[in-house]
């Protein structure tokens, strides 16, 4: 989860959720040194104007972790804040536990100061239940690096990946097509 925080100018009254923007902000309003290389823009989230980059400011569309989360959140129709019901954390704790607490991908663990994470397969904004939402077949214990990776990866290669996954963990192929003809069946449920 990402916090919310607010940076603050400290010769004025502006404030941004992003601190690369206050630097910008100060070095453009404060300082003697004479830096066109930047652009105001209105963040699409919370409707604040913050400073990037010129050279990034195609590219940024947010001002903040917070509101691009917020964002992607919204797209994607998970709830707001990531509350994922009622028995999301024990079932994300049976996940790390299934999952032995590592990464099923790359097979990094806490001790290798990885933060453990766990991922919904189909995305749990296309549920209203719970029960269906963290269903221990739609979760996979995932490493920070490689989280990022499945989050923006199509619905075929997660369930690619998946099979990798769980064939390198030498699953019997009945329970993996259990699993993938469960996770199959959701999506095509979802997509009709």
């Amino acid at each position: 989860m990402v916090l919310e925080v607010e940076y603050d100018c400290p010769e004025c009254d502006y404030s941004s959720r992003g601190r690369s923007s206050v630097d910008l902000h100060r070095r453009a309003e404060h300082s003697n040194i004479a830096d066109p290389d930047y652009e105001i823009l209105t963040c699409p989230e919370c409707s604040g104007e913050y400073y990037a980059s010129a050279s990034i400011a195609d590219d940024r569309k947010f001002c903040s972790k917070a509101c691009g989360a917020a964002a992607r959140n919204e797209r994607r129709g998970n709830p707001p804040g990531r509350d994922y019901g009622y028995n999301w954390e024990e079932m994300s704790d049976a996940a790390r536990q299934r999952d032995g607490n590592e990464c099923v991908d790359c097979g990094s663990t806490i001790e290798q100061n990885q933060k453990m994470e766990v991922h919904h397969i189909v995305e749990c904004g296309f549920f209203e239940d719970d029960e269906k939402r963290n269903d221990l077949r739609n979760l996979v214990t995932l490493c920070f690096s490689c989280h990022k990776l499945w989050e923006n990866a199509t619905d075929e290669e997660q369930l690619e990946n998946l099979r990798r996954v769980m064939e390198d963990a030498d699953r019997d192929d009945e329970e993996i097509e259990n699993r993938l003809g469960w996770i199959r069946s959701q999506q095509e449920r979802l997509k009709s």
